[in-house]
């Protein structure tokens, strides 16, 4: 794969399969003598699945065993959590996954406490409110209305975690049908009453069509997305494809 791949290819794997049988040492070392650019390391065992704490001192014992750059994973669900994966396993990086669901302003706070500067507030519920109505416009716009909303009834979800009215807001995104729905929800529950943000046109043209069986093997060629965020000391490194993805 590495051969055949026209950008960097990088792997993350686990501890390993259970905790009679952590090899994320010897996979890692495997990984870098075939070549692979970079890898990411969660901290838990497949069978731990989320449960439990990801195990830091192993992914240290990883980044100890290899020259490429490494990137743990595992619990980085904010700024504290972010300086003791760093401090505690020499990583190079640190990527996070369920820490920014509904919660992007993390990215922020993160790299606040990288720089050592004081870290920003979360957004007061009204904040949230305009943040879930700027990520509808925007899904709607690549999905359109039907399927974009029945997307949005778990991503609206995600943002109010801890929020004032959050729970009574959540009964109702599972019954949003349409952007209506949704803004009148925002209104009531999170006190927003500014404007809708404006919806933008798509990028593509229009509506992506429904995703089908297969899709992802189907990827456009000359798309440029990102391909990974993770914090590094002071500053984001956002990797982007340099080269058009080949079919595979």
């Amino acid at each position: 794969m590495v051969k055949a791949s026209p950008i960097p290819v990088t792997v993350k794997i686990r501890a390993g399969w259970d905790d009679a049988n952590k090899n994320a040492e010897e996979v890692a070392v495997a990984l870098e003598s075939a070549g692979v650019a970079g890898l990411t390391v969660h901290g838990r065992t497949r069978s731990q699945l989320y449960s439990g704490r990801a195990d830091r001192r192993l992914i240290g014992d990883v980044k100890s065993k290899v020259g490429i750059p490494v990137f743990g994973n595992g619990d980085v669900d904010s700024p504290a959590e972010a300086l003791d994966m760093l401090a505690t396993t020499g990583v190079d990086g640190i990527a996070i996954g369920r820490g920014a669901l509904g919660r992007p302003w993390i990215f922020q706070q993160i790299e606040a406490a990288l720089r050592g500067d004081a870290i920003p507030a979360a957004p007061s519920a009204s904040e949230v409110g305009f943040l879930v109505l700027e990520l509808m416009e925007g899904v709607v716009t690549l999905y359109g209305e039907s399927l974009g909303m029945r997307m949005m009834r778990r991503l609206a979800s995600d943002f109010t975690r801890g929020v004032a009215n959050g729970a009574r807001f959540r009964e109702g995104c599972v019954r949003v049908q349409t952007r209506a729905d949704l803004v009148a929800l925002v209104r009531e529950f999170l006190r927003y009453e500014g404007a809708v943000p404006r919806r933008r046109s798509s990028p593509r043209g229009g509506p992506l069509p429904p995703p089908s069986p297969g899709a992802a093997s189907r990827r456009d060629p000359n798309d440029q997305s990102t391909l990974t965020i993770a914090a590094r000391r002071g500053s984001l490194w956002r990797g982007r494809a340099r080269r058009p993805l080949s079919r595979s």
